[in-house]
This record gives C-alpha cells, sequence and structure tokens, in this order.
C-alpha cells in the first residue's frame, strides 16, 4: 500500500505532490528555476518551502541563499504545467532579473555545467575558455574535469545561449570575478 502525500496550492486545489513543482521567482517577478516536488515513485519529496530552499541551495550554500532573500527571491509551489509556462516566459526586465549585471573576467565565460540530471535551475559559473573547446566526442576517457573559479568540477560546460540566458550567476565565481578587476 502506498500514501499519496496531498497538497494544497494557493489557489486552493488539493494536489498530489508528486503533481507539483517549486517556482523560484526573481526579485523582478519573473520566474528563473523550477523544481520537481516529489517523483512520481515517491522519491525526492520536497514538500515544504524550507526543504525548497535548502535542496535548491545545496551547492551554493547559506551565503548564496542569504543574498537572494535579501534581494527578494521566492519559492512557490504551483502545478507542473503552470510553472512550467512560468518558466519558458521570457524575462525582459532591464536589468534582467532584476539584478545587476554578470561580472567578466579574462580568460573566462559564463557556462552551465553540463551534468545528469540537468536541473533546470542550474546557475552559471566562470569557466576558462579551454574547457569550452573541448571536444566530447573525441576526447579521452574518462574525460577530465574542469574547474569553474569557484571550485565546482564537472566534465562538460556549455556557454551557448540556449543553456545560458537569463540563468542566474554563481556568487563565488562572481566575486572571484570582481575580485580580479
Amino acid at each position: 500500500m502506498s500514501a499519496t502525500l496531498l497538497v494544497q496550492l494557493n489557489d486552493g486545489e488539493a494536489r498530489p505532490l508528486s503533481e507539483c513543482a517549486w517556482i523560484v521567482t526573481e526579485p523582478c517577478g519573473c520566474v528563473s528555476g523550477i523544481m520537481t516536488a516529489q517523483f512520481s515513485d515517491g522519491t525526492n519529496t520536497i514538500a515544504t518551502e524550507e526543504a525548497a530552499w535548502s535542496h535548491f541551495y545545496e551547492f551554493e550554500g547559506a551565503e548564496a541563499r542569504k543574498r537572494d532573500q535579501a534581494a527578494g527571491v521566492t519559492f512557490r509551489l504551483v502545478g507542473h504545467d503552470e510553472g512550467h509556462q512560468l518558466l519558458r516566459r521570457t524575462c525582459e526586465h532591464v536589468p534582467q532579473w532584476g539584478r545587476k549585471p554578470r561580472p567578466e573576467a579574462d580568460g573566462y565565460r559564463w557556462a552551465m555545467a553540463e551534468s545528469y540530471p540537468r536541473n533546470a535551475g542550474s546557475r552559471l559559473h566562470l569557466i576558462g575558455n579551454d574547457a569550452l573547446n573541448v571536444d566530447r566526442w573525441n576526447s579521452p576517457s574518462p574525460a577530465p574535469h574542469f574547474e569553474a573559479l569557484c571550485g565546482k568540477r564537472e566534465k562538460w560546460w556549455s556557454a551557448e545561449s540556449h543553456d545560458t540566458d537569463g540563468r542566474v550567476t554563481c556568487l563565488r565565481c562572481e566575486r572571484k570575478a570582481e575580485a580580479a578587476t
């Protein structure tokens, strides 16, 4: 016998948690990220706003979480369909997401880690240009890991606009870039 966890959404509708997602709303009001509240098999349960904050900021840590909370970032539980509709909208605010422009660093580009499963809320990191020139189909096995300015290590990184446009940046990478200028 299995149990279904029902939650009441802001519109008053009760739904199984497995049909819901947490959306990340930026200071401007636009949605920048989404994560499943519970897998269909009942695992990976993220039933509270506190659990959503903890899960989303697992790698970046408490400092990035505090920065984003102070800036006005919020989490809200919605149905999957509504969440994906909101995420597909383009933020047209200036500056985008209601945040200052990304700092730059010589020899580095903002890129997203290409880890799987891919997290729709992944933040961008500053990665050396050498990591972006790797031919993944003809690289040695095992492939080397490349490290971002903040220390995050991944084999594959993408600086393609479809991966980077509109994504929020890593606080540690930002600080290191600002210190270098």
